[in-house]
């Protein structure tokens, strides 16, 4: 796994200090004596049945294949889900240790204890789900039986969200007209700043990308056709066993087209086949080069937001995801099958509903049909 992952372990088992901490330290160390994993990994596979495999496996020289089952386990959710769920476990565990209650397993008793002392300092609903998945998904690492499954917890829970729960006002979708206009903007500055704004912004209204799309892009990943450009992605959000899927953009006979733009940063910044196409840029003697490092999602918001400003657009209503949102709506304008707009988006749910805005001209059809 990623070596962020790493430093993730660390958090959550500090937070199963000092109950599980230095006896499962001396256990493990004992068995998987060739194998030294990152610390957080500790709390959470010391439970009666990953030591049962431990135990198993050393008595039968198998300590080895056994130490890396955890790594493997692990691996079952992205880096930034576990980061995500890694803290929001370590805050139950602080509670959990002050409250006097076992963190793991822990009761259902005290899990409800802890979800409404959250509602009472204020907390919102996001907050309240995200403790809930936190605390199943440790458990079900460790092979137990998760608390929030109980009832109490789900009543809880339906009922948070029903008595905390705020109208949420989404970002606005980007028309093409706007992306045009972004784009000509840009078009009048030739910094490598606005070269690579320039193309971010149509390859990911272009492509429905989201940012974490946008940023993993390789130079590499690229392929050009006479009619249209792929761009291979390795991993997709809901790519969850790393298909990878390729998305074909069109060539248009337009200096503002992607497959333009592409060419356009090409030729500024000096790159290699396995560098970032969105990469922070390093100006030395002899040009632009590509640094190892890629462009922050800070860095591409905070460049979209000086934009809209400067054309007079309302910043605040908008956002990066604005340009998947923006080319869905696009495209579902034009007529676009909802299959093929759910494939070059990645979708596999009807959850790119929520990405498309209806305009009032098509709402006012269904009542324009049953007029008299």
């Amino acid at each position: 796994m990623a070596d962020v992952t790493g430093a993730v372990r660390v958090n959550v088992c500090v937070s199963m200090r000092p109950l599980y901490l230095f006896p499962f330290l001396f256990v493990f160390s004992s068995v998987c004596s060739s194998f030294h994993p990152p610390i957080l990994l500790v709390g959470v596979f010391q439970q009666p049945k990953w030591e049962t495999l431990f135990h198993e496996a050393e008595i039968r020289g198998l300590s080895p294949v056994a130490c890396a089952i955890p790594d493997l386990v692990m691996g079952s959710h992205a880096d930034s889900t576990v980061r995500c769920y890694s803290s929001a476990f370590d805050k139950w565990c602080d509670w959990a240790e002050k409250a006097a209650f076992k963190p793991l397993p822990a009761s259902p008793t005290a899990v409800a204890l802890y979800l409404m002392s959250m509602i009472q300092e204020g907390s919102s609903v996001e907050p309240l789900v995200k403790a809930s998945a936190a605390i199943a998904w440790a458990h079900q690492k460790a092979c137990e039986a998760s608390p929030t499954a109980d009832n109490m917890i789900q009543q809880i829970l339906n009922a948070a969200k029903r008595k905390l729960a705020k109208g949420r006002r989404p970002k606005l979708p980007f028309s093409k007209d706007q992306i045009r206009d972004i784009l000509l903007h840009l078009k009048k500055s030739d910094t490598p700043a606005s070269k690579r704004l320039s193309l971010l912004v149509a390859l990911g209204f272009a492509g429905f990308f989201r940012w974490n799309d946008l940023q993993a892009i390789k130079w590499s990943d690229v392929t050009r056709t006479a009619g249209s450009m792929t761009i291979h992605l390795d991993k997709r959000k809901n790519d969850q066993f790393r298909q990878g899927s390729d998305v074909v953009i069109a060539t248009q006979e337009s200096d503002t087209s992607p497959a333009q733009l592409l060419t356009d940063w090409s030729e500024m910044v000096k790159h290699k086949a396995d560098d970032k196409v969105f990469c922070n840029i390093k100006r030395r003697k002899g040009g632009n080069f590509s640094a190892a490092s890629g462009m922050s999602y800070t860095s591409a918001r905070e460049g979209l937001m000086k934009v809209l400003k400067e054309l007079d657009i309302q910043h605040s209503m908008y956002g990066l995801h604005s340009l998947r949102s923006g080319g869905a709506t696009a495209a579902a304008a034009a007529g676009v099958p909802e299959r093929l707009i759910k494939r070059h988006g990645g979708w596999r749910s009807d959850a790119v509903h929520a990405y498309i805005l209806e305009s009032t001209e098509n709402i006012s059809k269904a009542s324009e049909a049953v007029a008299w």
